[in-house]
């Protein structure tokens, strides 16, 4: 009976080691299967605002775009005076090149907007009247 108890106590240490262990080593969470298979879904913050190579980021509290997995974006933005904007619209993204492209829905000049998405980062470009608009946003 003894033999059994100590059997069992050594089961259950290894059964708890093997369980911790990935704790114990430092192992990081694995994501859900959206952040697995499609990484590029969630928010993204603008890092840079570029109109006519005139650095224009510090003009904006906060810019963000929003990937949804319907395929539609939400853009939402402040500038430092409060003037509050939000945009919507479309999205394609093709996984393999990273070739990008925005179809806004709303009012602004801009309807459509081609970019790359690449580790993490989108970077967007466009005609903005006679002067080249970028934007780089990253999580």
């Amino acid at each position: 009976m003894n033999m059994n108890k100590k059997a069992v106590a050594t089961l259950v240490a290894l059964i708890c080691t093997v369980m911790l262990c990935p704790f114990l080593l430092g192992a990081k969470k694995t994501g859900s299967v959206k952040e697995i298979t499609k990484p590029y879904l969630g928010v993204y913050q603008c890092e840079k605002i570029l109109v006519g190579g005139e650095d224009r980021t510090k003009k904006f509290k906060v810019l963000e775009l929003e990937l949804k997995e319907n395929g539609d974006f939400y853009m939402r933005g402040k500038e430092k005076i409060g003037k509050r904007f939000q945009q919507k619209g479309s999205y394609l993204l093709d996984e393999e090149s990273g070739a990008f492209q925005i179809k806004s829905d709303g009012k602004i000049p801009l309807k459509k907007i081609e970019g790359k998405y690449e580790k993490g980062k989108i970077t967007v470009t466009a005609c903005l009247g006679r002067k080249m608009l970028v934007l780089v946003f990253s999580r």
